[in-house]
């Protein structure tokens, strides 16, 4: 039923080892979201609470 793996040869690898340029539009969209106050997030408010 099962067959021979080798679990070794299933690992996924991440190149974490980049940069981003600082003219990427990334930079841009980054800046934004931290502009955007974090009182706006709160989950008390009734806006943002399911509708039933």
């Amino acid at each position: 039923m099962y067959q021979n793996y080798i679990t070794g040869l299933t690992a996924l690898t991440l190149n974490l080892d980049f940069s981003i340029p600082k003219n990427h539009l990334v930079n841009v969209i980054n800046d934004f979201v931290d502009s955007i106050p974090a009182d706006g997030f709160s989950r008390t408010k009734k806006h943002f609470l399911p509708h039933n």
